[in-house]
């Protein structure tokens, strides 16, 4: 008998927490607009100390947005 552990992937920083998720349904990227395809892997980020609204409309990032995501945080906070 075989198991599979699956290990939580959870980056925070700047006041946001990501996890990394799996698609069920089509989504758009918050970054680049791009669509998110069915069964592919994204991240769900979301502000950390928010409530229920934070939580469950979380922006979606595809794995290789995640970087530029953080640098517009950064970007829009020094302004």
């Amino acid at each position: 008998m075989t198991t599979e552990v699956k290990l939580a992937v959870v980056i925070k920083g700047e006041g946001k927490i990501a996890r990394l998720t799996k698609s069920r349904k089509y989504h758009r990227c918050g970054v680049c607009q791009d669509y998110i395809y069915k069964g592919l892997y994204y991240w769900a980020i979301t502000t950390a100390g928010r409530v229920l609204g934070g939580i469950k409309f979380p922006e979606k990032v595809h794995p290789r947005c995640l970087n530029d995501y953080f640098e517009k945080i950064k970007r829009s906070r020094e302004l």
